[in-house]
């Protein structure tokens, strides 16, 4: 359950977070409450990330961010819908979004399934019939820190290192 609540805090702190801030400053003072509600689109993930947006909800758990961020992964790079060239355009100005922003279908594939089962394992942890066994976590583990290439906190992680040298101050030598 502590990777899933990782991985859920990561999300919302590194990603949907900053993009409430971004969607809130861009309104006008003019604009009423409720604008992502009206333009983002429909459907159950839009409605709940809409809400998350104009403020009516205060976060958002995992399960519909790892749907949203999918769904716009998904689509990219032009996006099928309000949502998706939200999230999509929010993305690519993150300091280094090619590691998130892979177009290749079977990468893509690869990392949205770890994190929906992921997420499958959170809500039976959230709900337990029975524990899940080790080797279950081991998996997740391995699919969500240890992959040398595919784990989420790799390609999640480094979308926010800026590409390029470490500037001075930031080195430890």
């Amino acid at each position: 359950m502590e990777l899933g609540l990782a991985v859920e805090w990561s999300l919302a702190h590194r990603l949907f977070q900053p993009l409430r801030e971004a969607w809130r400053s861009a309104a006008p003072a003019s604009d009423p409450a409720g604008r992502a509600t009206e333009s983002l689109g429909e459907g159950v993930i839009t409605a709940q990330v809409a809400r998350f947006l104009d403020g009516q909800v205060g976060h958002l758990m995992l399960g519909p961010m790892v749907a949203a961020l999918q769904m716009a992964l998904h689509h990219a790079p032009g996006g099928e819908n309000p949502l998706d060239r939200l999230l999509l355009g929010f993305c690519a100005r993150l300091p280094n979004p090619a590691p998130l922003l892979v177009l290749q279908p079977e990468v893509r594939k690869r990392r949205a399934r770890a994190l929906e089962a992921l997420r499958e394992l959170r809500n039976r942890c959230a709900h337990p019939s029975e524990p899940p066994a080790p080797a279950q976590i081991a998996d997740h583990w391995q699919a969500m820190v240890e992959d040398p290439e595919h784990a989420f906190y790799r390609y999640f992680g480094q979308t926010f290192l800026h590409d390029g040298p470490v500037p001075a101050e930031a080195r430890a030598d």
